[in-house]
């Protein structure tokens, strides 16, 4: 997943308060990033459109990272705040531990708006499994 060049620009902001994650996100998922923040998945997304994924690092703080998304419940809000300051709310549908390999979760479904957020199930170096959670958008402004 990691073909195109990443770039160490802040994009945009990903933030849960259920939670208590607020982190920057980064284009790509070049390690220096993901020690910062949250990185896209794939080439080309736009918020707000198709299946936004992200992805980040589990550490072994559960309050620092993506680390917090073990705690994260189906209708808590995810927000999307670009650089102009635009903000797109996902409501999450779906929570589910998956394979490493199951990378089908981050394409596109249709035309439908969903945000995609990936970390390790554990704060574990070995760790296989991913915590998925899958949000639809439910408005911007």
């Amino acid at each position: 997943l990691k073909a195109w060049q990443s770039n160490t620009t802040e994009i945009g902001k990903v933030t849960i308060p259920s939670v208590q994650i607020k982190l920057p996100i980064y284009y790509g998922l070049d390690n220096e990033n993901l020690l910062k923040g949250a990185g896209t998945m794939k080439p080309h997304e736009q918020m707000g459109k198709g299946n936004y994924a992200l992805a980040g690092h589990h550490m072994e703080d559960p309050h620092i990272l993506f680390s917090p998304l073990q705690h994260a419940k189906v209708g808590d809000a995810i927000y999307l705040t670009n650089r102009s300051k635009k903000v797109y709310v996902y409501r999450i549908t779906k929570k589910k531990v998956i394979s490493k390999y199951q990378i089908g979760y981050i394409k596109n479904i249709g035309k439908k708006r969903v945000i995609t957020l990936i970390t390790c199930a554990s704060g574990k170096p070995e760790e296989s499994n991913r915590i998925m959670i899958r949000g639809v958008l439910s408005s911007s402004n």
